[in-house]
């Protein structure tokens, strides 16, 4: 997944997700230069075991070009079930004249 953004900008990545599995998306390898505001899961219905959508609220604070990855898996195994990889390019926009 890429993803384009400027410095201070929010970014966010919403990914499918139903924790009654025991599954749940986890950041890895955050670079120092992408800040985690948070992240958060809304559930698709009511019904109980309802999956949803987790999303993460990141913001760049540098330009550049950052890689980092997104694990699904349970919290007490150590193989993901599935890793998304992310690049966010973080450019300057230049001002308006």
């Amino acid at each position: 997944m890429k993803i384009h953004s400027s410095p201070g900008q929010e970014v966010k990545i919403e990914l499918k997700e139903n924790p009654s599995t025991g599954y749940r998306w986890n950041l890895t390898n955050l670079p120092v230069s992408v800040e985690l505001l948070g992240d958060a899961f809304v559930l698709s219905s009511q019904r109980p075991g309802a999956a949803g959508i987790r999303i993460f609220r990141l913001v760049p604070t540098t330009t550049g070009t950052f890689l980092f990855e997104l694990e699904l898996r349970r919290e007490w195994e150590t193989e993901a079930l599935e890793r998304s990889v992310i690049e966010l390019t973080v450019e300057c926009n230049p001002l308006p004249p």
